[in-house]
């Protein structure tokens, strides 16, 4: 059975990026996108104010939160009520 995974048309998702120097290949810290549906709702500094950001989506929305990304695998958050 496969693992589950986020509705990309529907849900919302929060995506962990790692920064790159382009030039040296070393990492050079984090960043968290926001996604819902297929529509960008954000870059955030921390993975704290992404969730804080994704939680107001859900409540509003009533869609379920997804955190992760498909090279890592994914996490389903607890679905906030609108």
């Amino acid at each position: 059975m496969a693992a589950p995974t986020p509705n990309a048309d529907r849900d919302i998702v929060v995506h962990r990026f790692t920064l790159v120097d382009a030039l040296t290949g070393d990492a050079v810290g984090e960043r968290w996108s926001v996604w819902l549906g297929r529509d960008n709702e954000g870059s955030f500094d921390s993975e704290r104010d992404a969730l804080a950001a994704a939680q107001r989506l859900a409540e509003d929305t009533g869609r379920d939160v997804w955190l992760g990304s498909s090279e890592h695998g994914w996490k389903r958050m607890t679905a906030w009520a609108p």
